[in-house]
C-alpha cells in the first residue's frame, strides 16, 4: 500500500509538470492540441490524487498500522469518522488533503471553463498545476503520508 501511494503521488507530480509545460506551449497560435493535453493532464492529476487519498483513507479505516501516519494518528477502537479525521492530523496527511482539494478545484475550473475564456485558461491551468505540483513535490520528497514503520506493531 505504501508503494502504491507513493507511485500515485509521483505520477501526479509528473502530470502536473506536464500540464504546466503543455499549458504554456498552448499559448502560441495554432497549438490547440497542447491546450487539450494540458486539460487532460489536469483531470489525470485529480484522478491520481484521488487515488492516493482513497488509499490513505482505506489504510486508516482498515487499521493498517504499518504506515506511520496510521500508527501515530489512529486507533483500532475509534469510530470510522474519527479514523477519517486522522487523515489531516499529520503534516503529511494535511498536505495530501490540501493537494487533493486543490487538484479537485483545478479540474472543476478546467471543466467549467472548457468552452469559455479559452485565451485565459492556459495560464490558469499553468498556475493551478504549479501549486498542485508543489504539493506533490513536498509529498514525494519532503514528507509522505505513506512512510512505513520499521516494525509493524
Amino acid at each position: 500500500m505504501s508503494l502504491a501511494g507513493r507511485v500515485l503521488i509521483l505520477l501526479a507530480l509528473g502530470c502536473a509538470v506536464f500540464a504546466v509545460v503543455a499549458a504554456l506551449l498552448s499559448r502560441r497560435p495554432g497549438r490547440r492540441i497542447w491546450q487539450k493535453s494540458a486539460e487532460r493532464a489536469v483531470y489525470t492529476t485529480f484522478a491520481l490524487m484521488s487515488g492516493a487519498i482513497l488509499l490513505m483513507v482505506y489504510a486508516l479505516l482498515t487499521d493498517d498500522f504499518s504506515l506511520t501516519s496510521v500508527a501515530d494518528y489512529s486507533n483500532s477502537t475509534l469510530t470510522w469518522y474519527y479514523k477519517i479525521g486522522g487523515l489531516w492530523a499529520s503534516e503529511a496527511g494535511s498536505l495530501l488533503l490540501f493537494g487533493w482539494i486543490l487538484s479537485m478545484y483545478a479540474a472543476l475550473v478546467t471543466w467549467l471553463n472548457r468552452q469559455r475564456h479559452r485565451e485565459m485558461m492556459p495560464i490558469v491551468n499553468a498556475v493551478m498545476m504549479t501549486v498542485t505540483g508543489f504539493f506533490c513535490f513536498l509529498l514525494s520528497f519532503a514528507t509522505s503520508p505513506f512512510d512505513t514503520l520499521a516494525v509493524r506493531p
